[in-house]
């Protein structure tokens, strides 16, 4: 997976930050300190990639303030930008910087036929609304990230049923009831709870679980698609044909199917040695446009962005998630990504003991670890704290594991306090 180059300049609580992106980031930070809003930009810069992609062209984002409005409206931005804010984004594909007093991005597009249909899914942290509201479906909510998960869980859910129930760790089983339209959790073989009812922690842990398991490998599943995504794979198609045409044909696309119109009727009887080659060039654009349409439509790759998935759980059930997450990831023949914002050392903690494991994994000859099965490659995975508005990268360069340091402050401050407070004694 090549990585992205990412800025924000003066942006909510972000300062100054320029970092490449990897396989798997995280961002750990205190409350307010500007995890979500680098989150919310990546997540939002994919969106513009696809939709770029999708259209074949960047007109829609260059007309003034629909990059700024759609950020702000679906990732609840209003008031972070000022005149001076700025991003700057670059992967294989594009190229993208945006200078908010000017209200307009100046796009590149580096190499379109590089960009593959990716899956992108946004975990908020209020995702247990699907768990704690009853009826939540009929809740009329903005065109937002929230609601956007809220579409993300609804079809993710129907994947599981009472044949075939989601286990989560050893604990419980998740499934959806098509008759009642109801999620059940199963704390045991005899206690089967409707969601709404179990504890707050389940609330937030199921449905974080089943998008995942549904975004990262459910989604490449081929199946009928909706009329809507039919409609939408036919414009994208024509969008992508036009382009060529156009290039081929070096005139106004009017005219190209004006030509087309006449000439196509009997394609077949067309001499390939006519004067501009009509058929040929037409055949080719239009394979070409099949095979780009293709790769831009297919999902291929998946991307996850997850806030704090520490969320109401237990040390050792943080653990378990983080070290689940990365065995899908590190199993699955597809590029998958993932983003993550926390406040918690546990979940450092467990994904430190996966990037160690990677380092060893020719070599360890010990008994089997509950985390060996999601051992991962360490350069993969990229770590930044977050302070006073900029990035600092808490790995050691050798091991790509997080530092000693990182983890013995914070228990020192911790037990510095201890300390006196017996000394006083």
């Amino acid at each position: 997976m090549e990585k992205s180059r990412l800025i924000i300049r003066n942006i909510g609580a972000i300062k100054d930050v320029e970092i490449n992106l990897n396989k798997i980031n995280v961002f750990i930070g205190e409350q307010g300190s500007g995890k979500s809003t680098i989150a919310k930009i990546i997540s939002y810069l994919s969106w513009v990639g696809k939709e770029i992609a999708l259209d074949y062209d960047s007109e829609y984002f260059l007309k003034e303030n629909v990059f700024y409005d759609n950020f702000v409206s679906f990732h609840k931005m209003e008031g972070y930008f000022m005149d001076n804010s700025y991003i700057e984004y670059e992967n294989p594909v594009m190229k993208l910087s945006y200078l908010h007093s000017e209200k307009i991005p100046k796009i590149q597009i580096i190499d379109i036929k590089k960009y593959k249909g990716v899956k992108i899914s946004y975990i908020p942290a209020e995702r247990n609304i699907v768990a704690s509201i009853p009826n939540w479906f009929d809740v009329k909510l903005p065109d937002n990230n929230i609601r956007s998960f809220m579409s993300d869980w609804e079809v993710a859910r129907k994947k599981k049923n009472a044949k075939e129930p989601m286990k989560i760790g050893s604990e419980i089983k998740y499934y959806y009831e098509d008759s009642g339209k109801r999620d059940i959790v199963k704390i045991n073989e005899d206690v089967a709870l409707d969601m709404t009812n179990v504890a707050s922690g389940y609330q937030s842990l199921i449905p974080m679980y089943v998008v995942f398991d549904y975004v990262a490998k459910s989604v490449y599943e081929d199946e009928k698609d909706s009329v809507e995504q039919i409609n939408k794979k036919k414009e994208a198609q024509n969008k992508i044909l036009m382009h060529y045409l156009t290039k081929s044909f070096d005139e106004p696309f009017e005219k190209i199917v004006s030509r087309i119109n006449k000439e196509f009727k009997n394609i077949k009887d067309i001499k390939e040695d006519t004067k501009d080659n009509t058929k040929s060039k037409y055949i080719d654009a239009l394979n070409t446009a099949a095979v780009l349409s293709k790769q831009i439509l297919k999902v291929q790759s998946s991307q996850l962005i997850i806030e704090e998935p520490e969320q109401n759980l237990y040390p050792n059930t943080q653990k378990k998630v983080i070290y689940e997450f990365l065995k899908i990831i590190k199993n699955s023949k597809k590029e998958i990504s993932l983003t993550i914002t926390t406040h918690s050392p546990y979940v450092l903690y467990a994904l430190n003991n996966c990037i160690l494991g990677g380092n060893v994994k020719d070599k360890y000859k010990g008994e089997n670890l509950p985390s060996q099965e999601s051992w991962i490659d360490p350069d993969s995975v990229s770590v930044w704290q977050i302070n006073k508005g900029e990035v600092s990268c808490i790995q050691n360069k050798e091991f790509h594991t997080i530092g000693k340091q990182y983890f013995n402050d914070i228990m020192n401050e911790i037990m510095d306090e201890y300390q006196k407070i017996l000394k006083d004694l």
